[in-house]
């Protein structure tokens, strides 16, 4: 039964570094010890595939070399050039190591190409994966955030640094809430991160401690150092810690041997610059005694079990000391500043004893991980909402993309206690109160608020009113990744954040504790969504006894959500294309009806096209409309929220003379705190009627075309070419290009 899941291990691995490539070896071979098919998806950031190409290497060292005169760099060049064979000889060795011994996945540049291999569960770890120094940023996929996964594990992850700035946490915080099981390497980053995402965060060992000296032992037959000797490996050149090793092996009457990336031709011991994996293992192996300031190089030498001495790295972090401690060798930690050595030999028996526990309890966090099994809350109709996640005290739920990229909600077998609270909250399954409409209006807000709107500014003149009233607003903001999340606001000028139509899946998911809190202190409260969110929050609400006096819900006059996949995968196709910086579903610039997505480049032009269209288009299609929506029970007169806002379309069967080139809301008020809200606002107002609203949502559901499956199945194999190609782009026909023509299109 194992055999039979399909487990993908996202990494740092493409490189020369020892303990990133033997930290893979050694996830990978413990997961396929357990009797799982694991590979390590090959997949690199731009920064670690420069790293891992001998021509990128030599242009990284170049380029970083801190003296620029004409003359020292003539000098580098010369001594990089004369490096090349030994630097290609250690790449050389490092490629062999991971093609025979890391069982590593085919090449892929992206989370969709990742996501068409259909991965039961994706194991996020070891090493810098959350560093987001080193990937490219705030990296989705090193949190597992791919398509089709239904748990994400994250191992040893490590952040590289004690916090993250502003910026990287509000991208991190969902990433890490939506992991299954979370996991770091390092104890201050397990505080921080428990503190910063509200969860529960383990601290367990580096992969390298989950197999057994035997299981290194294994890659190698032969000794490669035949005399005795003094090993120095350093991950930052110490010339203390060379010198007192050094000292060592002439008192001791032992060669010295150094682990190093580039040769000192000053000094005159052996250095290896070529050395592989297997030959830092062997050299570890048989060395009588080891002086490092690297975590892996301590590692090593405790797996090992070899005489060793740790030089302080301050650019390591707590890492080294993490394991130092916890193995009782704090003794054998030296000060550059006074390199005093113990003469005491080291117990390897209390060592092991000391690390047995940590190691034991990292072993079981992982296999009750990856044997966990979890199965969809409801079959069908899932929003993504994330209410039953706040209802669940067992963290038994969580929220992960399925194969078309819609946010689905998972129970773990392993840790649900069948309370049913996760059932009882679901909007998918419980409706809470609704209403039809008291009053239909047609609605223009001033033009400082219209002209940022899609419409008639209705949802920017509300917002306004409530923080002018000192209260917060809720509402979906396209960050500068192009993905949708619901952001909170309390000033003016972030209005315009969450201004303007967006066709996509909001995440909603982490924001019910900040909502909470603000109800909790009864500042008023506006809350926009579509009509399946406000249920979500009404339930959540409910559940938790707020008084909800001063909370607004506002819904919308919802078509159903397409794919986040297909409108990432856009956004990249896009970009390709025309660079820019902004995108816009529909820009009033070019009109307020039909055709106006567009783009903004970074010389803020305004640039409308087909290309700019083809999302839209393809929207239209209702091909990629997320399931649930085709059966969506919020799609009537009965409305969930307390006002309801959308475009007024037919606004000119009523009053022709009302519409304008800025656009115009409809405006439902569906209870009495909406009609005393909406009677606040600043605007014109004027009384309608819905019958004359052309809004087919407010009657039935979208209906499901008869080639949505044979659509996602050619996706699935063709990507996105294949969207853009059949339903994107208008075919061109002669009657177009005519008209084109005489237009001088």
């Amino acid at each position: 039964m194992l055999n039979n899941k399909k487990i993908g291990i996202i990494t740092i691995h493409n490189n020369v570094n020892y303990g990133a490539n033997l930290q893979a070896f050694a996830s990978n071979k413990f997961t396929r010890n357990l009797g799982y098919k694991s590979v390590i998806i090959n997949y690199s950031p731009k920064t670690e595939f420069a790293n891992s190409k001998l021509l990128s290497w030599l242009l990284v060292s170049w380029q970083n070399e801190p003296n620029k005169s004409l003359k020292r760099k003539f000098k580098l060049g010369i001594a990089l050039l004369l490096s090349a064979p030994k630097k290609y000889r250690r790449l050389r060795n490092f490629r062999k190591f991971r093609k025979k011994y890391c069982n590593l996945s085919n090449t892929y540049k992206s989370a969709r190409e990742i996501s068409t291999v259909g991965f039961d569960t994706v194991v996020c770890g070891s090493d810098q994966i959350w560093n987001p120094d080193i990937t490219d940023g705030i990296n989705d996929i090193f949190f597992g955030d791919i398509g089709g996964v239904t748990k994400r594990i994250s191992y040893a992850a490590s952040m590289g640094k004690t916090e993250y700035s502003p910026f990287e946490a509000q991208k991190a915080i969902p990433l890490i809430k939506k992991l299954d099981y979370c996991s770091v390497r390092e104890p201050d980053s397990a505080d921080y991160l428990e503190k910063l995402v509200g969860r529960k965060v383990e601290t367990v060992c580096d992969p390298v401690f989950l197999l057994n000296k035997s299981d290194y032992e294994s890659l190698f037959k032969r000794r490669l150092i035949k005399q005795e000797y003094v090993l120095v490996y350093s991950i930052i050149s110490n010339s203390k810690m060379l010198e007192t090793a050094k000292k060592y092996a002439t008192e001791h009457n032992l060669k010295l041997v150094e682990i190093c990336a580039n040769k000192d031709r000053h000094q005159k011991h052996s250095q290896k610059s070529h050395y592989g994996p297997i030959e830092f293992l062997n050299a570890i192996k048989y060395a009588n005694t080891i002086f490092t300031n690297s975590f892996h190089g301590t590692a090593f030498s405790i797996i090992f079990e070899k005489p060793f001495f740790v030089f302080n790295n301050k650019h390591r972090g707590s890492r080294i000391t993490n394991l130092i401690e916890k193995a009782g060798l704090c003794d054998y930690v030296i000060d550059e500043e006074n390199p005093v050595l113990p003469t005491e030999k080291i117990n390897f028996l209390t060592v092991n004893k000391n690390l047995e526990s940590f190691i034991s309890s990292s072993k079981e966090f992982l296999l009750n991980a990856l044997s966990s099994t979890n199965k969809p809350l409801i079959e069908k109709n899932c929003i993504g909402c994330g209410a039953c996640k706040t209802a669940c005290r067992h963290d038994a739920i969580r929220i992960t993309k399925d194969s078309k990229g819609f946010l689905k909600s998972y129970i773990d077998n392993q840790k649900c206690l069948n309370c049913n609270a996760c059932y009882n909250i679901c909007p998918a399954l419980n409706t809470p109160a609704t209403s039809k409409p008291t009053k239909t209006y047609a609605f223009k807000a001033p033009d400082r608020l219209r002209k940022n709107s899609t419409s008639g500014g209705a949802f920017a003149a509300f917002a306004e009113t409530i923080i002018n009233n000192g209260g917060s607003v809720y509402g979906a903001s396209l960050d500068n990744d192009f993905k949708l999340y619901h952001k909170r606001i309390d000033k003016i000028e972030d209005i315009v954040l969450l201004q303007g139509t967006k066709y996509i899946q909001s995440d909603i998911t982490y924001i019910f504790e900040s909502l909470k809190t603000d109800i909790t202190a009864g500042i008023p409260v506006l809350f926009s969504g579509t009509p399946c969110q406000i249920a979500a929050v009404k339930n959540y609400v409910t559940k938790e006894r707020l008084n909800i006096e001063n909370l607004y819900l506002c819904d919308i006059i919802c078509h159903g959500v397409p794919s986040p996949k297909v409108f990432t995968e856009y956004i990249e196709w896009l970009q390709n294309k025309q660079p820019f910086k902004k995108y816009f579903f529909r820009n009033k610039s070019i009109s307020w009806r039909g055709d106006s997505s567009a783009i903004e480049t970074s010389e803020a032009k305004l640039l409308h096209n087909q290309n700019t269209s083809a999302f839209m288009n393809i929207y239209y299609s209702n091909n990629i409309t997320c399931d649930a929506c085709f059966e969506c029970k919020y799609t009537n007169q009965e409305r969930v929220s307390d006002i309801t806002i959308s475009d007024f379309w037919g606004v000119e069967n009523i009053n022709p003379n009302f519409e304008d080139t800025l656009g115009v809301s409809m405006v439902l008020t569906n209870t009495q705190k909406g009609e005393k809200l909406f009677s606040e606002i600043d605007g014109i107002k004027e009384i309608s009627d819905i019958s004359f609203a052309k809004q087919p949502q407010l009657h039935h559901p979208t209906s499901k075309p008869s080639s949505y499956e044979v659509f996602w199945n050619k996706y699935k194999n063709n990507g996105f070419r294949y969207a853009v190609k059949n339903f994107g782009i208008p075919k061109k026909t002669l009657k177009t290009i005519i008209y084109n023509l005489i237009k001088g299109k």
